[in-house]
Formats: C-alpha cells, structure tokens, sequence
C-alpha cells in the first residue's frame, strides 16, 4: 500500500464537538471504526477531518479547497449541523463524489433524502459491520462511475439546462424528470409523516407502557392489556378493559398534545371520526 502522504485523500464531514463531548465521542468512534477500516485500509485513501488541518492559513478557506478537490467525501449528516450541510452544498456544486450518513434514529434531512443515505448505529457491532459493507460499496461505485454522482443541485443545473434547450425532445425530457421530482417529494414527505407519527406512537408507549391506537392517532391508557402485542397503525383493537374517567381525561390530554404536534398526514388537522376506542363507548352511555 501507498504511503499515507501519497494516497487520495478521503475529507470527513462531521459535526466534531468540543472534546469529551458526546458528539465528539460519536465522531471518534465512527472515524476509528468506521471510515478509517474502510476508507483507509480497504479503499486506500488518507482520511482527514477538519480539526486535523495542520497548514498555517484561514481554516474555512483550507475546508472549502479539501471539498473542492478531493477524490472523496464523507458526510455524517446527524445533528443537521449547520457548518455541514454548508460544506455539503459545496461538495454538491462541484459534483464529485460524497457518502452520505447518519445516525439510525435521525430521519434524512427533505432536502438530501433523494440521495442514498448509509443509517449507523455506533453504539452496535452488528450495525457497524453492515455500515463498512455499504461504505465500501458506495465508495467503489462513484469512483468507479462518477455519472453516479448526481445531488439536488446538479439536477437542478440539468434540468434548467434542458429546459432552456431548443432541442425539443431535450426539454420534454427535462418536464418529466421535473413531474418525476415532483412525484418523489411528495412521496416521500408521506413517508416522513408515517415514520414521524410511528416515531410518537413508540415514545408514548414507552413512557406509559401500554396503549391502543386509534385511526391515525394514539389513544393512550396506563391499563395493562389493552393493546395487543401484534396491533398496527391505523387499526382500532377492543379493549380488554374500560379505561376510568381520570384516566379518559388524561388520555384526552395526550391525543390533545399529540395532535397539535403532529396531525393529519402532516398537516396538523384532526380527521373527522376520530375520537378512539375509549371516547366512542362514552358517547354511546
């Protein structure tokens, strides 16, 4: 293997943290047994992070000349730092190769989401090994086909440019890869409202370790029993008990809550009918 201060260098895009942070702790972790085993060992590049910059100079100037010449970026997008999606947008409007990251539990920033997204757990061996086998894949395949190298501003430049062609076939492929961009967005931002609203069934389940679901929204009752084990989203099992009044109160509250912060398909609005297992029996008494 090449000596280091020959190899291709692979720049790091972190958020960094003070030290003994855990933010820090995570970077460390993630370089030590992550990017550095794959990056370095396997793919044969030089992994550097900003805080390692050595030369004398102004250190944004120094991050802005790595992102725009080396061969190879890393991007861990957890914690939506802003000094890294900064640095993200420059490497996106150079159009060179850059692996997105992020932590398993962080949905993908709207904006990056179209771009495959390698999601990390550092605390877990088995999802750190699964991580090195995708890292090493994406990272052979732009460098291999740098065509794969494609990111919202470099479809944004494209698209403008077929548009403004006077081929027509150019500019009518050019409306539809818009409709298709179109299409996608509002897809997935369908699929960030189910994930966002599956995100608060769980938490609530665990601070109150039971409850039942009702459609679109959690019902919540502290009753053990209630809820079976296998029921899903949007299903409304019966009870295996009748929640008290103090408890319907409180339960109330919460659907309250959990409205106002998340709402109808992302929308913040309460569907018509939808008042749960527990508020439908005390209508009928």
């Amino acid at each position: 293997m090449a000596e280091a201060s020959e190899r291709p260098i692979c720049f790091i895009i972190c958020p960094i943290g003070e030290r003994g942070s855990e933010t820090r702790r995570r970077a460390d972790q993630l370089r030590k047994y992550l990017f550095n085993p794959v990056a370095e060992d396997i793919c044969g590049y030089k992994t550097i992070r900003a805080d390692e910059i050595s030369e004398p100079g102004i250190i944004t100037a120094q991050i802005i000349q790595h992102l725009m010449d080396d061969p190879l970026v890393i991007a861990d997008l957890t914690d939506f730092n802003p000094n890294v999606f900064y640095e993200l947008a420059v490497r996106h409007a150079v159009r060179k190769p850059v692996v997105q990251l992020i932590d398993h539990k962080v949905a993908i920033p709207f904006d990056v989401a179209v771009q495959r997204t390698i999601k990390v757990d550092y605390r877990d061996l088995d999802s750190i090994e699964f991580c090195k086998s995708e890292l090493e894949q994406q990272i052979r395949a732009v460098v291999k086909d740098p065509s794969l190298v494609d990111n919202p501003i470099s479809f944004a430049i494209n698209l403008k440019l077929g548009r403004d062609s006077d081929n027509p076939i150019v500019k009518s492929n050019s409306e539809i890869m818009a409709s298709l961009a179109s299409l996608t967005t509002e897809v997935r931002s369908l699929v960030q409202t189910q994930e966002l609203r599956a995100r608060f069934d769980s938490a609530y389940r665990n601070a109150l370790g039971t409850s039942y679901v009702g459609t679109g929204l959690v019902h919540l009752a502290s009753i053990p029993g209630t809820i079976p084990e296998n029921s899903i989203w949007g299903l409304t099992p019966e009870p295996t008990a009748s929640p008290t009044k103090e408890q319907r109160e409180e339960q109330e509250k919460l659907r309250k809550a959990v409205w106002k912060r998340v709402g109808s398909s992302g929308s913040g609005k309460k569907p018509e009918g939808d008042k749960g297992v527990a508020a439908s029996k005390e209508e009928k008494k």
